[in-house]
């Protein structure tokens, strides 16, 4: 299992500078005919995601028997649980 623990406003950032750099063009990894466009429902929902559910995320993560990383750093190097 692999868990993305970073911070909300990194995930915002991100995703703003994606927004900002493909801004009406279909990324690569999107659906085909779908453009980058700006969605301040998506927004809400990746500020407040891991602020919210965290706790559980990362019991839920604990509690799985295999093997568990946890990336946590900008630089997504892996740390395990």
């Amino acid at each position: 299992m692999i868990y993305l623990d970073i911070p909300a406003w990194l995930s915002v950032v991100r995703i703003a500078l994606r927004m900002a750099a493909q801004y009406g063009r279909v990324r690569r990894d999107a659906a085909p005919g779908c453009p980058e466009k700006l969605d301040w429902g998506f927004f809400r929902f990746a500020w407040s995601f891991n602020r919210i559910r965290r706790a559980r995320n990362l019991a839920i993560v604990n509690s799985f028997p295999g093997r568990k990383i946890v990336l946590t750093k900008r630089l997504m190097r892996p740390n395990s649980v």
